[in-house]
C-alpha cells in the first residue's frame, strides 16, 4: 500500500511497476549509440533484438556527441562556461553530465548557473532517474551526484540562480538530511565549535551540549575533502532551496535552526516530523521552512507515543491554521489508553480533533491515523467529515466492532480509492454481509488492505468474489496472513482473484520470514517454492499480469 504523502493517479498509475519505471523509455543511451529494450512479461527489461538475434542499436545525435565532448573536456568545458551559452545548451550540458556521472562538471554548470531557476529532477533523464538518483554512489563510498549539487551551490560565486527545486525524491530521507548539512558546509570550518552554534540555534532549536558537540566533531573529520576545495562564507546573495522536508534527524533539525545565518533558504510543501528524538526543534524553526499557507502535506509520527492532553489539544489547534492541507497523516499520535487518559478528557480531545476534521481542514483528501489507539472513538473522531477522501489509512488502530460499523456508514467511503484496514484483528468479528456492505459502499476503490486481520480463508474468497461482481476498479488487494495458507485455500484465492479484471497485484502470501524452515535459507526455499506454485496456476488461467510480490 502507499503513503499517505504520495501523490497517486489511481486510473492511469501501473502498480506492477515503480512509479519512476512506468515512463521510462524502452532504450538504454551509450556513449555512441542508442540501445533498444523490451519489457517482459514481469515488468522487467531485456534488449530488443532482431530476426538473428542481435541487439538492435542505433547511433546518437551528432549534435548530442559534441555535448559529450564539451562536457567531459575540462579545457573545452571552462571555456564554453566563460563564454554565454544558449539557454538550451547549458541544460542539456548538464543533462549529459547527470546521465554520465561526470560530476565534475555538474559542479562547474550549477556553480555559473546563468538562469534564476533548476529542478534537478527535469535534469536527470528519464532512463536513469529513480528514488535514490541523488544520494547513490558511483562506486562504493564514493561521492554522489547531491554532493556536487552542494559544492556547486557552495562556491556559486558567479551565478544567477535564486531557486534550485530538489522535490520528488521523498522516499529518500537521505535528501533532506544532505541538504541541511549545507548551512553548516557554508561557515568555516573554525566557526563551527559548540559554543558559536549553541548560541546561533538557542531561539528555534535545544540540542544538548555533549550530543551537539560529539556531532560536530564527527561532521568535521567527515567533511574535511570538502572544505578544501570550498570558498567558506563568500557567495552571500540568497538562494531558495525547495525540497521535501524530513525532519528525522538532527542534521535536519540543526540545518533549518542555523539557515538563517546563511545565503540558503529552505521551503518546502510536504513536511514529515519525527517526535522523541535527541533533539527539539521549535514551532519558529519549521515556520521557516513551512509557510502555514502553503503546507499541503504534514506527516507527523511520534516513536514515544507521549502526546498528553495538552499537547494534543495544541496540536489540533496548530492544525487549523493549515487551511490548505491536503494529505495528514498522524502516526501513532492519537491513543485513547484508559490508562492515560480520562473519560472527560478523551470526550474533549475527540471534540476538538473532530472539529479540525470537518471544519478546519476542508482542501483535506489522505487522511492516515495507522498505529494510533482509536479504540470505541472512530465515531466522535470522524462523524460530520464532509471532504471527498481518496485515502484513508487506519491500519492497527485496534478499531472495535462499534467503529467497524459506524465506517461502513461514512459517507467519505463513496469517493475512496484506496483503503487500509490491516492488523486490525476485530474485523473478523464482523459477519460477512456487513464486510461486503464495507467495501461495496466504497465502490471506487483502486487499493484495499485487509492483511493480517486473521480472517479465515473462507471469508477471504467470498469477499474477493464480492468484489469481482461489485467493485471494478481494484487493481490492487492485500489479504496477507501471517502464516502461508494451504495451498488448496491459495488456489482458490487465485481463482477467484483471476476474475478481477483489473487487478494488477494480489498479496495473499505473507513474508518470507513466516514461511517453514529452520533457518533462513530454508524459509527462503519455501517462500519461492511457494511463488512458483502461485505463478504457474496464473499462467493457467491467463493472468500472467497479476504480480504476487509487495
Amino acid at each position: 500500500m502507499h503513503s499517505c504523502m504520495e501523490q497517486v493517479d489511481y486510473d492511469r498509475r501501473n502498480f506492477r511497476v515503480e512509479k519512476f519505471d512506468e515512463n521510462r523509455p524502452l532504450q538504454i543511451t551509450g556513449l555512441r549509440e542508442v540501445f533498444s529494450l523490451v519489457r517482459t512479461k514481469r515488468g522487467g527489461f531485456d534488449y530488443s533484438r532482431d530476426g538473428g538475434k542481435k541487439v538492435i542499436r542505433s547511433p546518437r545525435a551528432l549534435r548530442m556527441l559534441c555535448i559529450h565532448l564539451v562536457v567531459t573536456n575540462d579545457l573545452v568545458c571552462n571555456e564554453f562556461v566563460s563564454l554565454t551559452m544558449p539557454y538550451g545548451l547549458y541544460h542539456q550540458c548538464l543533462q549529459e553530465a547527470i546521465l554520465f556521472g561526470d560530476y565534475g562538471a555538474v559542479q562547474k554548470l550549477i556553480s555559473t548557473w546563468p538562469h534564476s531557476a533548476l529542478n534537478i529532477s527535469q535534469m536527470i533523464s528519464t532512463e536513469e532517474i529513480a528514488d535514490d538518483s541523488l544520494t547513490s554512489a558511483v562506486c562504493r563510498f564514493g561521492p554522489c551526484l547531491l554532493d556536487y549539487i552542494l559544492l556547486g551551490l557552495l562556491n556559486a560565486t558567479s551565478s544567477n540562480l535564486k531557486s534550485i527545486d530538489l522535490t520528488g525524491f521523498s522516499k529518500d530521507p537521505k535528501v533532506a538530511k544532505e541538504l541541511c548539512r549545507l548551512p553548516l558546509l557554508w561557515f568555516k570550518p573554525e566557526n563551527r565549535n559548540v559554543h558559536k552554534i549553541q548560541s546561533m540555534i538557542k531561539q528555534n532549536c535545544y540540542i544538548e551540549r555533549t550530543v551537539l558537540e560529539r556531532y560536530l566533531d564527527q561532521f568535521n573529520s567527515i567533511y574535511q575533502y570538502m572544505d578544501e576545495t570550498t570558498e567558506h562564507e563568500v557567495n552571500t546573495d540568497p538562494v531558495m532551496i525547495i525540497f521535501d522536508c524530513q525532519v528525522h534527524s538532527l542534521d535536519v533539525a540543526l540545518g533549518l535552526a542555523l539557515s538563517i545565518y546563511t545565503p540558503f533558504r529552505f521551503f518546502c510543501t510536504k513536511l514529515w516530523i519525527t517526535l522523541g528524538q535527541e533533539y527539539a526543534l521549535e514551532q519558529m524553526g519549521l515556520l521557516s521552512v513551512a509557510d502555514p499557507l502553503h503546507l499541503t502535506h504534514l506527516h507527523l509520527q511520534d516513536l514515544q507515543m507521549a502526546f498528553t492532553p495538552g499537547t494534543l489539544h495544541h496540536l489540533a489547534h496548530s492544525l487549523e491554521r493549515l487551511p490548505n492541507l491536503q494529505s495528514l497523516a498522524l502516526v501513532r499520535v492519537i491513543n485513547f489508553d484508559n490508562d492515560r487518559f480520562s473519560t472527560e478528557e478523551m470526550r474533549l480531545i475527540c471534540s476538538v480533533f473532530n472539529r479540525v476534521f470537518r471544519i478546519g481542514l476542508p482542501q483535506l483528501r489522505r487522511l492516515d491515523l495507522s498505529f494510533s489507539h482509536l479504540r470505541d472513538h472512530l465515531q466522535p473522531l470522524l462523524s460530520g467529515m464532509i471532504q471527498s477522501l481518496t485515502y484513508l489509512n487506519l491500519a492497527d488502530t485496534r478499531l472495535s466492532m462499534t467503529d467497524l460499523q459506524f465506517l461502513t456508514s461514512v459517507r467519505t467511503l463513496r469517493s475512496l480509492r484506496e483503503l487500509n484496514l490491516s492488523m486490525n484483528t476485530d474485523i473478523r468479528l464482523l459477519s460477512q454481509t456487513p464486510l461486503e456492505e464495507l467495501v461495496g459502499r466504497a465502490g471506487r476503490l483502486s487499493c484495499l488492505s485487509l492483511s493480517f486481520c486473521m480472517l479465515p480463508s473462507a471469508t477471504l474468497l467470498r469477499l474477493t468474489q464480492y468484489c469481482v461482481e461489485n467493485v471494478h476498479e481494484l487493481k490492487v488487494v492485500c489479504m496477507q496472513s501471517f502464516t502461508p495458507l494451504p495451498m488448496h485455500q491459495l488456489v482458490d484465492l487465485l481463482h477467484a482473484g483471476a476474475k478481477l479484471k483489473s487487478l494488477q497485484k494480489y498479496l495473499i502470501l505473507p513474508r518470507t520470514h513466516a514461511f517453514p524452515g529452520s533457518n533462513d535459507e530454508e524459509r527462503e526455499r519455501s517462500a519461492r517454492s511457494m511463488y512458483r506454485v502461485c505463478y504457474s496456476v496464473l499462467d493457467t488461467l491467463d493472468r500472467s499480469d497479476i504480480e504476487l510480490v509487495c
